[in-house]
């Protein structure tokens, strides 16, 4: 909302008996104190301190404290502090969790857990932070509740993943010995335990989950029907154009909708999506063609205010649907035979049938990399031939459209 829609700005708070006042709302909403302090008053009218930062060029929150417990003069020192900190070269959240570290006495896994948990939340969405903790604590919490994290022994923790897998969720079962893998990984680096339970565990005692395919079009002809049904859809502003974008780019659906304004630059024609939001843990250099530039500009001007791009038609401070693509696909007729993944399957298939380079081909698509040493920098290499090839793959989809099929495939050689 502008200024001019609120009537005036509101100053910075003074004051004990102002913040006193602050009446509770339907929703959370903070007020400054100045200086990057602000204090935030929940929907049941409690209040807390924050205070906002930056340490190498990151954004970051302090949590302060709750109010009237911590009055505003006292509030206002720990902000100076905190700037004395940053002064010296030290983030102040980090701090402050060591400091916990060093003070609490660590014993279960759901310590250490949470104690994982607070040093990764700056890396994750919400969404995968609320599923993380939610696969922790309705399938390994309740069986160490009472144990210490250096008694686990390797038959508990695999009795822990057989439980799950007995309830035929066998996909469950790979996250959560994913999950406790690494949390125990943690826990040996921090030196809470000596060894993993985990350590030189073969695989061989799970059951493996049977992996289905994802359905893709690659059919020429078939393929230029769906892109016409598809620039048919009607669903809102931005749900539309993320339809017409899934064919262009080669992102996993999540990489898509959950993107940020942050990682488009319109100056390079580049999306980089950062490694925490990628599945290879590599960072991602994506080629915007003409086409999918102008799309991203098109977006930019109905939305420049939200962090993300594809906004949600309910909230501005929210992304759409992560299935949005492939709700829409099944109502066009396509159930079983195109979904939003299966795009990357379609760009794999024709353009390595086409003969492009296998090499350009994979890093596009982000496949893991299995070397380590070699993933580091993997991100960077043939740069200038993916773009190529990303503004051919763009051509060759746009001629498909026009049922131009002798023009798109002179159009698609390597």
């Amino acid at each position: 909302m502008s200024k001019a829609q609120t009537g005036r700005k509101k100053g910075n708070l003074t004051a004990d008996h102002q913040i006193q006042r602050l009446a509770r709302k339907d929703k959370s909403y903070k007020r400054s104190v100045g200086g990057g302090l602000f204090i935030v008053v929940s929907p049941k009218g409690k209040k807390y301190w924050r205070q906002a930062y930056k340490f190498n060029n990151k954004a970051r929150t302090y949590s302060i404290g709750a109010f009237p417990v911590v009055k505003i003069q006292e509030a206002k020192e720990i902000r100076d502090s905190v700037k004395r900190m940053i002064l010296d070269g030290v983030d102040p959240a980090q701090d402050k969790v060591n400091k916990k570290i060093e003070s609490a006495k660590l014993t279960s896994f759901e310590d250490v857990f949470n104690e994982w948990v607070e040093l990764r939340l700056h890396e994750w969405s919400k969404g995968h932070y609320k599923r993380t903790v939610s696969l922790a604590k309705n399938h390994v919490f309740k069986h160490l509740k009472n144990i210490e994290i250096s008694h686990v022994t390797t038959k508990l923790a695999v009795d822990i993943i057989k439980k799950v897998e007995s309830t035929d969720k066998l996909s469950t079962a790979k996250r959560v010995r994913h999950l406790c893998e690494r949390v125990f990984r943690y826990a040996k680096t921090r030196m809470y335990i000596e060894n993993s339970p985990f350590s030189d565990l073969s695989l061989d005692v799970f059951k493996k989950p049977i992996t289905k395919s994802r359905p893709f079009i690659s059919d020429p002809k078939e393929l230029s029907v769906l892109l016409n049904d598809m620039d048919d859809c009607n669903v809102n502003f931005s749900a539309d154009k993320a339809i017409l974008l899934a064919p262009h780019v080669f992102l996993r659906p999540n990489e898509l909708i959950q993107m940020e304004w942050a990682e488009v630059d319109f100056d390079t024609h580049t999306i980089i999506i950062p490694e925490w939001r990628m599945k290879s843990g590599v960072k991602l250099i994506v080629h915007m063609s003409e086409y999918v530039l102008s799309i991203f500009k098109e977006l930019y001007k109905y939305n420049s205010e939200s962090k993300y791009v594809f906004i949600s038609p309910h909230s501005t401070d929210k992304h759409i649907n992560l299935e949005a693509v492939t709700k829409e696909l099944t109502k066009a007729g396509y159930k079983d035979r195109q979904v939003h993944h299966g795009f990357r399957h379609t760009a794999s298939t024709l353009l390595n049938e086409s003969g492009f380079p296998a090499d350009c081909v994979e890093l596009q698509l982000a496949h893991i990399e299995k070397n380590s040493s070699r993933r580091a920098y993997n991100y960077a290499l043939h740069l200038d031939e993916r773009a190529e090839m990303m503004e051919k793959w763009s051509s060759y989809l746009l001629l498909l459209k026009d049922e131009k099929f002798k023009e798109a495939r002179k159009v698609l050689q390597p």
